[in-house]
């Protein structure tokens, strides 16, 4: 059994976990309940840790990991511009909240 993810998200590793097994890998968590102790101990001892079950298995879960889009909730992207409105929008918006115009018939990039 190795480690191959951790993370203090809670809701992150979850769906990391699905990911892997969505893909036939054995997977557990450990460290679930430790903010329980956050504070008395070090956080990096309360991070929550993904383990795959099979050695054989982790190359490739850490290659989906890597792959997925997971990290959208910890990657800083730069604001859009609304082509119909011409409204700068912060990027985690998909579409404009002035017009309604979706980020993805809109290309022009602030």
């Amino acid at each position: 059994m190795k480690m191959a993810y951790t993370s203090i998200n809670y809701t992150q590793i979850h769906l990391i976990k699905g990911l892997l097994e969505n893909n036939g890998i054995a997977c557990l968590l450990m460290n679930e309940n430790m903010n329980a102790v956050a504070g008395e101990v070090p956080h990096t001892n309360c991070y929550i840790e993904l383990w795959v079950k099979n050695d054989a298995d982790n190359e490739k879960a850490k290659e989906i990991i890597k792959n997925s889009d997971h990290f959208y909730i910890t990657k800083k992207t730069d604001p859009w511009t609304c082509e119909n409105c011409n409204q700068t929008i912060e990027p985690q918006f998909d579409t404009c909240w002035n017009c309604g115009t979706n980020k993805a018939t809109s290309n022009n990039r602030f």
